[in-house]
This record gives structure tokens, C-alpha cells and sequence, in this order.
């Protein structure tokens, strides 16, 4: 009886302890878990942290970096003339407006309220002008004889500004009175750079038929010219942003 009893004791000995081990290793994980969710909200987004600019005692924009010598993608602009009978001159008139993107994803509203500050100071750095939208138009004239077509096509130049945000508060935001937001980028167009191409060609049988029906197109030529308008076609970079820092992203100060 007295070594069963031992062997009892010493059996609810063990489980106690085992059970304390465990309370213990539960709330290790738990403090851990805790310590980590705190540390993911110390620091905000790009949205939070920018969209209090106008709150905070100090909101201002350093430029870093300007990079040039970039186009986007050749796409048409204006609509496709085409000439059915006749030998005439076509005048027609295209229109494009681009406008300023930062790179975060902000919404519209704080996007709005930080571009005239991080324009101005651009310029002042850099010693040129930027805008928030830019509006390119121009008129063509081109001889045309019959069934042939003619369209333009651009390629828009594109500027990156890289800079770093920095905000003071007058009480603590998420902890912190100062903070920074690192190589923030926005792209925009650069007016001195692309270039604008007029293409003009014959039509196609099939073309003549579907755009002119009842004409005579049996005198189809070969003609297939480009000829650029604006610019030069060599020697520009494709865009893409440029490879942030090792300091991108949000910081406290």
C-alpha cells in the first residue's frame, strides 16, 4: 500500500510539473505573439503616415534624384485618317494630357495634397518646372492621295523624382514625434524627351473594300512611309522606376 501510495504521489508530482511547464511555454508564445503584433503597429503605411501632411507641424518633401532619358510605350494618339478618292490635304488635330503617379499607391485625396509641395521643391532643386498634369497637342497635314491611311503614334518621355518625406507632430504618432518616409517616388512626363511619328501608307484589298465601299481601288500603290514629327526615336531607356534604396520605406526619427 505505502509504494503505491509513493508511486501516486510522485505520478501527480510530475504531471504538475509538466502542466506548469506548459503554462509556461503557452504564455512564452502568447507574450511572443503580443511582442510581435505590437512591433507590426508601430509603424504605419505610406497612407497613414503621408495623409496626416497637412496635421503635422513640419511636412516637408527633399529631393534626392531625378532620372531622365525614359519613354513609355509607342501608342497612337488622335484618330486614323483615311482617304478613299482623290488626292487631297488631310488636316487633322490630336490631344493627349498625362498626369503625375506617385509609386506607394496612396489614394487620391493625399496624393493631391503632396504633389505641390514635393513639385515645388523639385523645382527649386533642380532648377526646371513640374506639373501635376502635362497637355501635348498638335495639328497634321498630310497630302494624301486615294486609298491610302494616315495615324500618329507617341512615345511620351518620363521623369522619376526620388526624395524622402520627413513630418513632425506635435504629440506622438505611433509612438514617435518625427518620421520619415525614404526614397518616395513619382513619375511624370518630361516634355523634352519621346518622340511623335506620322505613318502613312496604301490601303490593304481588304482595308479599301471594308473602308471605301463602291470606290474603284483597283490603282492600289505601295506606298508604307514613317516619318517622325517630334523628337528622336534613338536612344531613350524604357521606363521603369528606378531601384529604391536600402533606406526605402517608412521610419521614426
Amino acid at each position: 500500500m505505502k509504494r503505491n501510495e509513493r508511486s501516486s504521489r510522485r505520478f501527480t508530482r510530475l504531471r504538475r510539473t509538466a502542466s506548469a511547464g506548459m503554462s509556461v511555454l503557452a504564455a512564452g508564445a502568447l507574450l511572443a505573439m503580443a511582442t510581435t503584433s505590437a512591433s507590426a503597429e508601430t509603424v504605419p503605411t505610406h497612407e497613414q503616415l503621408l495623409s496626416q501632411c497637412k496635421k503635422a507641424d513640419v511636412c516637408k518633401f527633399t529631393p534626392t534624384q531625378l532620372s531622365t532619358g525614359m519613354i513609355g510605350p509607342e501608342h497612337q494618339v488622335g484618330n486614323t485618317i483615311i482617304n478613299c478618292g482623290g488626292t487631297v490635304d488631310r488636316t487633322w488635330s490630336w490631344s493627349e494630357t498625362t498626369a503625375e503617379q506617385e509609386q506607394v499607391g496612396l489614394s487620391l485625396s493625399t496624393t493631391a495634397q503632396l504633389l505641390d509641395i514635393l513639385n515645388g521643391a523639385a523645382s527649386i532643386n533642380f532648377s526646371r518646372n513640374f506639373d501635376k498634369s502635362h497637355t501635348t497637342s498638335e495639328s497634321i497635314t498630310q497630302h494624301m492621295t486615294p486609298f491610302t491611311m494616315a495615324w500618329t503614334t507617341r512615345a511620351t518621355g518620363e521623369q522619376v523624382i526620388t526624395g524622402d518625406w520627413e513630418l513632425h507632430f506635435p504629440s506622438r504618432f505611433y509612438g514617435h514625434y518625427i518620421w520619415y518616409d525614404k526614397d518616395f517616388q513619382v513619375k511624370l512626363e518630361d516634355p523634352s524627351a519621346g518622340y511623335v511619328l506620322l505613318h502613312y501608307r496604301n490601303l490593304t484589298a481588304d482595308e479599301a473594300q471594308k473602308d471605301c465601299p463602291g470606290e474603284q481601288s483597283a490603282e492600289l500603290g505601295n506606298i508604307n512611309q514613317t516619318r517622325t514629327l517630334r523628337g528622336v526615336t534613338g536612344g531613350w531607356k524604357p521606363f521603369a522606376w528606378p531601384a529604391p534604396l536600402a533606406s526605402h520605406g517608412v521610419s521614426s526619427g
